[in-house]
């Protein structure tokens, strides 16, 4: 995928002549195409300036500097005191097992989302997956992006419950919480896992460096002085100690995720789950980050890392390789691998609504609102919505009915029993007429519009009506940032549960849980939507339009056959009350 990211970058300057400034540790996929290199020193200073030549002319200076120089050595994991890594309780023996996944799946469902396009399969995030976590020592969880590593450690963390399958602590690592991790309570969590999410950001938990790390450590009753030699013996280690009174959120992506590596080791898990904790490390960083994994498994932890760094992979002593959320293989340092059986897809007919853009599915839900007018008696009521439950398994396909219709039923349900209560002499056929009208158009507008992706629509309404962009690409952005707001929210209960601050069951200790969850979502929105702004604005969005000069889409904004077909099956079914109208008018 990277190589994917970086020949779209290229295609794109050299279709376009821009200057490319790129901000980048690893360089190596990057050199050919590189002009000039811009070091900077820990002070933000300029180290070294000129043509990608001085990387090889000075590397060893600038190795020593943290620059990741293509073709040198690989560098050596720090040294760290084992009493910095080393696990407050007994998780086992080394080589014990101390937590086990027996053929566990994951299986994602859909839910409706504003930024989400109709009814999507449920998504098979993990299939029979077997994994054994030994105490002193290093597993590694690799795959593309997507393959479930994510997922898997979130099980093993405790974090998530398997669809089916098991999750186990070992005899040790279970004594007096219960064989289930993920039914721990908060703190018998806290006290035997450590965890650093893939979004390092949302594992901020205090106000300082120097509280978030310590306080799981107070949560727990250990030893203040222990404790605070162990976080600054962490915060040290990790180069974060000059900024042990700084505001977490003003750090760097890679010092977010060196502070959440301190916050999962400081008070002395016996199991370590980390995932992609080298992303955004220079050289000196990873050897310390690598330092402390290192050392957590001299010390006996069992550690766990999903990642994509083949020198990290290097360090583990087994690897765990996933495709599409299935067990590859499992190897150990000898490469003896054992393979596992995949399971064959299933592709059912989704209809031809599915294959349609935004465009025509809005115009067809507008053509049957516009037919909806003519109906004026039973018999065109009763012939329009026989006519849709005729076609309806043409366009919107086989399959259960969607639950985004319960609430037309029940507007249907409501005007016709109205309308029959408040008819002259309660007509019956008054009150069918109005229910039948109203689901003429409401419930297959229901289902179409629901099948409206809105980014596609925003390319649609932009580049075919011409409406400006900045308020469609706005819109857009806001539905989905409003879908985000969900799986932030899980990630940040995740982290509180795991910190050891999910205060419990009592209605004041929920209280004070949603308080700070949300205290959380909103410091975390505002952020976004700050970046939003500069990111939006840095693609001109708020520039004057220019006469001539139109704006640029990734995504094109096709118009099909298929679209042509689903507006004449509307025009069609919307005409049918009408032409029944006229002819009986005519006959009259």
């Amino acid at each position: 995928s990277a190589t994917v990211v970086r020949d779209a970058i290229w295609a794109a300057v050299r279709e376009s002549g821009a200057t490319v400034i790129l901000v980048e540790h690893h360089l190596d996929g990057w050199l050919d195409e590189i002009d000039r290199v811009v070091v900077l020193n820990g002070t933000g200073g300029i180290a070294a300036i000129g043509a990608a030549a001085i990387l090889s002319d000075h590397a060893e200076s600038l190795a020593r500097l943290g620059v990741w120089v293509p073709g040198a050595d690989a560098p050596t994991p720090l040294e760290v005191p084992l009493e910095l890594c080393a696990p407050a309780l007994g998780g086992g023996a080394p080589g014990s097992p101390v937590i086990r996944a027996e053929k566990v799946s994951v299986l994602r469902g859909s839910r409706a989302r504003l930024a989400t396009a109709g009814a999507r399969p449920s998504v098979q995030a993990l299939w029979h997956v077997d994994a054994v976590i030994r105490a002193g020592e290093i597993v590694a969880v690799v795959g593309a992006s997507g393959a479930g590593k994510s997922t898997l450690t979130a099980l093993l963390a405790g974090l998530d419950v398997p669809s089916c399958g098991e999750v186990s602590a070992g005899h040790e690592l279970r004594a007096g919480a219960g064989p289930h991790p993920a039914l721990w309570r908060s703190r018998d969590l806290a006290r035997r896992v450590g965890w650093v999410p893939q979004q390092a950001e949302l594992a901020i938990v205090a106000r300082t460096v120097w509280d978030d790390v310590m306080s799981t450590s107070r949560l727990l009753d250990l030893d203040e002085v222990e404790a605070t030699a162990r976080v600054d013996g962490l915060l040290t280690t990790l180069g974060l100690a000059e900024l042990r009174d700084a505001d977490p959120h003003l750090l760097s992506g890679g010092e977010l995720r060196r502070l959440a590596l301190a916050g999962a080791v400081a008070h002395g898990p016996s199991v370590l789950v980390l995932d992609e904790p080298t992303v955004g490390q220079d050289r000196q960083t990873w050897a310390a980050v690598a330092g402390v994994i290192a050392s957590s498994r001299a010390a006996g932890v069992a550690v766990v890392v999903a990642t994509h760094d083949p020198l990290l992979v290097q360090l583990a002593d087994r690897v765990i390789r996933l495709d599409r959320g299935r067990l590859v293989d499992v190897a150990d340092r000898t490469g003896v691998a054992l393979p596992s059986a995949s399971v064959p897809a299933r592709v059912a007919w989704s209809g031809l609504a599915a294959r349609c853009g935004p465009l025509s599915l809005l115009g067809s839900s507008i053509l049957l609102l516009a037919g909806a007018l003519f109906i004026a008696d039973i018999r065109g009521a009763a012939l329009g919505v026989a006519l849709e439950l005729l076609l309806a398994p043409f366009v919107f396909g086989w399959g259960r009915p969607s639950v985004r219709l319960l609430p037309g039923l029940l507007a249907v349900a409501s005007v016709g029993f109205s309308s029959w209560m408040l008819s002259p002499d309660q007509d019956l056929a008054m009150g069918a007429t109005a229910g039948l009208r109203v689901a003429f158009f409401v419930l297959p507008g229901v289902l179409l519009a629901g099948l409206a992706d809105p980014f596609a629509l925003g390319d649609h309404l932009a580049q075919r009506l011409r409406l400006p962009a900045r308020p469609v690409v706005a819109a857009v952005a806001a539905m989905q940032r409003f879908d985000t707001l969900g799986e932030q929210w899980e990630q940040l209960r995740r982290t509180r549960r795991i910190r050891g601050l999910d205060g419990g069951r009592s209605p004041m200790a929920r209280a004070r849980h949603v308080a700070a969850l949300t205290f959380g979502l909103l410091i975390q929105s505002l952020r976004q939507s700050g970046r939003m702004a500069v990111a939006m604005e840095s693609r001109g969005f708020s520039a004057a339009r220019v006469s001539g000069v139109r704006r640029s889409w990734a995504e094109p904004a096709p118009w099909s056959a298929a679209d042509l077909a689903l507006l004449g099956i509307g025009l069609v079914v919307a005409a049918a009350p009408a032409v029944l109208l006229l002819l009986a008018r005519a006959s009259s």
